[in-house]
């Protein structure tokens, strides 16, 4: 938001907003299909940030990053799997270097394009699809020349070195020759199936509307799966937030990240002071970000990992959660956590106290 003053009067506001292209969420979509977790980072404040993130259902977010901050999570990403940058501007050069492979946006900055590994030809999110996916057909189709290949030269070479000479067989060079011109045949034949393979908008629009139609009608669940074949591959580690209820994981911050803050800096966050001596205190947080349920049961569970909660109740429409506790809040622990998570802890006002 904008505003346009006069001395000390204001003459106007100008709203700008984020411009999201038609098939975004399609995009977004398709990758979810096709087993790619996308994650967010981004130079923009947290609000911008999650609406733009909500309307394409990317659930992992990192608002207000400056170059060396992408370049980190870059970092850590790529100790859980491989991970693909994608950027266009200037402060997504050094990113675009760190990450296993560098998708730079032909219309961005020649800075980018140089950094890069790909250059995507326009800046259409089908064109990612189409690259990911024509890369994943074209090492399947070499692994398959191979396997074929060197089956043939197992058969092929004993046959050359007269395996068959016990039998009074003998192979004449016109055969060896053939056989030559067969092996080379099956290879290109086989490499040329590229061609052959659908990836236009369409075929992905319609992919992607499916999908989308999943997400809406599933929710929240939808994204669990994620991050239980996540878990599964090691992407996931263990985190300070424990679920409430291990059965039924939650999205536990940005893929699970823990920050820097030690085992031992929580346990005497929590547990400073005789905690079960100590009068029962009712506290208001104010916390940015929170857009849904999800969120909510996100932040209760940082709030319960980090303070001897008595009883909680958080609202996403007012920003807020009141805490009913025991012990000290750390301040500066709980606003680490929550902003690793992707929110923002604004204040911690203690209403009152009362005894046990």
């Amino acid at each position: 938001m904008l505003l346009l003053a006069l001395a000390s009067k204001v003459l106007g506001i100008i709203t700008v907003n984020d411009t999201i292209r038609s098939n975004a969420a399609e995009a977004v979509a398709v990758l979810y299909k096709d087993g790619v977790v996308p994650v967010m980072l981004t130079g923009d404040n947290l609000f911008s940030a999650i609406g733009v993130a909500e309307r394409v259902n990317i659930k992992n977010v990192r608002s207000d990053c400056l170059p060396t901050t992408k370049a980190n999570i870059i970092r850590e990403l790529k100790t859980r799997g491989i991970t693909a940058m994608v950027g266009d501007g200037i402060n997504d050069a050094l990113p675009l270097t760190e990450a296993d492979i560098g998708i730079a946006v032909g219309s961005g900055s020649e800075i980018a394009r140089d950094a890069g590994s790909v250059v995507l030809v326009n800046s259409d999110p089908l064109s990612l699809v189409k690259a990911i996916r024509c890369g994943r057909l074209t090492l399947r189709i070499i692994y398959q020349n191979l396997f074929w290949a060197l089956c043939y030269n197992i058969i092929g070479i004993p046959l050359a070195a007269g395996a068959l000479s016990a039998f009074d067989m003998r192979l004449t060079p016109v055969f060896a020759a053939i056989c030559m011109a067969l092996s080379s045949l099956i290879v290109v034949g086989n490499s040329l199936r590229i061609y052959f393979a659908d990836l236009s908008n369409a075929l992905l629009l319609k992919e992607g509307a499916l999908e989308l139609t999943k997400i809406q009608t599933m929710g929240e669940e939808y994204f669990r799966k994620f991050e239980k074949s996540a878990d599964s591959e090691g992407i996931i580690h263990e985190t300070t937030h424990p679920a409430a209820n291990p059965d039924e994981p939650v999205f536990d911050g940005f893929m699970g990240m823990a920050g820097n803050v030690s085992d031992a800096s929580h346990a005497d966050a929590r547990n400073t002071g005789n905690v079960e001596e100590s009068p029962t205190r009712v506290a208001n947080i104010i916390i940015d970000g929170m857009v849904c349920e999800h969120c909510e049961s996100t932040v209760c569970n940082i709030i319960k990992a980090h303070v001897t909660t008595v009883n909680i109740v958080i609202s996403h429409k007012k920003n807020a959660a009141i805490v009913e506790y025991k012990g000290v809040i750390n301040e500066a622990i709980l606003k680490h956590e929550l902003s690793v998570a992707g929110y923002n802890l604004i204040k911690v006002f203690d209403d009152s106290e009362k005894t046990v």
